[in-house]
């Protein structure tokens, strides 16, 4: 049996808070989800909808 895949980096809220709040001023009062992640990306809801 294989070991689990394991990212060498992960993509903390804190860190998509601060890129978003950056680029895009008008999700800063949007919540955030870890969705999941993947081979090279990991994916985030903001917002609810």
């Amino acid at each position: 049996m294989t070991a689990p895949w394991v990212a060498e980096m992960e993509i903390p809220e804190f860190l998509v808070r601060r890129l978003l709040d950056g680029q895009f001023p008008e999700f800063q009062d949007c919540s955030l989800k870890l969705l999941g992640e993947g081979w090279d990306n990991f994916a985030w809801q903001v917002g609810n909808e």
